[in-house]
This record gives C-alpha cells, sequence and structure tokens, in this order.
C-alpha cells in the first residue's frame, strides 16, 4: 500500500449537500429586549403627556370657574349679603327659585360647613391650581391630587343628600353633577401624572443599565 494513497472520502448524498454547505456565521447582533422595552415606555410616556396636556385645559377652565364663583355666590351661604353687589345677590336668588335649590334657600348646617371647607382649602387650592397651570409648577401634580379628592368628597355628600330627599328635580342634578365630574378629572389627572414619574424613572434605569453593559 502507497504512502501517499489517500483514504476514501465519504461520500454525501447529493441532496444533503445543501445542509452541509451552509454558512456557518451566526448573527452576533439580536435585538436587546431592554431597548425595545424603552422604546415601548417612551411612546406610552408620549401617549400620558397628550392626554395630560387636554387634562390640564378642562382643568384650567373649572378652575377659573371655581376662582371666581366661590368668593362672589357661594361666600353669600356664609357671609352677610350686605357684603355684595345687590346684583349678585339678586342672581343667586334667581337660581335658587329657577332649579329649586334647597340647599341655597334652606342652608342646612352640612351644606353651610362644607361651603366654609370650599372658601378656606378648596378656594386657595384652586388659585395655587391655576397658578401652577400656568407656570408648569412640578407640585400641580400633588395638589390637583388633593383638589380632586376633597371636592369629589364634598360632591358625594351633597348628591347623596340631593337624591335621598326626593326634593331635587333633574334640572338641579344636572347643575351639580359636573363638579362631582371635575373632582373625578383631578383626581386622574393627579394619580396619571404619578404614573408617568414612574414610567419614566424605569426608562431612565434601563438606560442606565445599557449604558453600564456597553
Amino acid at each position: 500500500m502507497s504512502i501517499n494513497a489517500v483514504p476514501n472520502q465519504t461520500k454525501i448524498p447529493f441532496l444533503l449537500r445543501p445542509i452541509f454547505h451552509l454558512p456557518l456565521s451566526l448573527p452576533t447582533h439580536f435585538p436587546s429586549s431592554s431597548s425595545s422595552s424603552s422604546s415601548s415606555s417612551n411612546l406610552i410616556l408620549k401617549e400620558m403627556g397628550a392626554v395630560l396636556k387636554l387634562l390640564d385645559a378642562i382643568l384650567f377652565l373649572f378652575f377659573l370657574l371655581i376662582a371666581m364663583v366661590a368668593p362672589l355666590i357661594d361666600a353669600q351661604t356664609i357671609l352677610p349679603l350686605s357684603y355684595f353687589p345687590d346684583f349678585l345677590v339678586e342672581l343667586k336668588a334667581k337660581y335658587a327659585q329657577d332649579y329649586g335649590d334647597y340647599l341655597v334657600s334652606d342652608k342646612p348646617h352640612f351644606f353651610v360647613g362644607l361651603v366654609w371647607f370650599e372658601l378656606l382649602f378648596q378656594w386657595p387650592l384652586a388659585l395655587l391650581n391655576l397658578f401652577a397651570i400656568l407656570t408648569s409648577k412640578p407640585w400641580f401634580n400633588t395638589t390637583c391630587l388633593i383638589y380632586g379628592v376633597s371636592v369629589s368628597t364634598s360632591m358625594v355628600a351633597i348628591l347623596s343628600e340631593l337624591t335621598g330627599s326626593n326634593k331635587a328635580s333633574d334640572k338641579l342634578l344636572t347643575m351639580y353633577y359636573p363638579f362631582l365630574g371635575f373632582g373625578v378629572v383631578a383626581t386622574l389627572r393627579g394619580l396619571l401624572a404619578h404614573s408617568s414619574k414612574s414610567a419614566s424613572s424605569h426608562s431612565k434605569r434601563a438606560a442606565l443599565a445599557r449604558m453600564k453593559r456597553a
């Protein structure tokens, strides 16, 4: 047997040859799960930002209304009428007559207490929230949440009285229900702001983790 003899090579079947000729190089880059989660977090933050701007526009109108109505109209329930112009006194009396608002005319003790609470606590908060919206203050999230919870609580008490007494007309209820909705929207505004902060901090932590791995 010759030394230079080449051993017989194993023949590969024709149908299997394409498999053995496939490139052995594998992709070296795979999409990172952290990058995909970061992009989704950024998308969520953009959507929440648009929602917050819409809520701020709605809340600004309500806060502006409260800033004027509370000291000029609601305060007549607890302060002497001589402190107010005659046309404002007549305006409130006409409202109570047209809508049959017996809370305004009879002045039950719980309603008087809620008006004091409105003037001493909720009205200053409304002014602060107006200032915070105009100047983009970061503490608006907290003050708006506090205001929303307090207004919602007050309106639940008033609406419970109106519906339970069977004295309130549908026309009168339509005057109070929007303020309950206002309180709910203000509460959601504060909660959404805190949720967006959590999402933002999560995306920042993910970015720092990618930088450390790099």
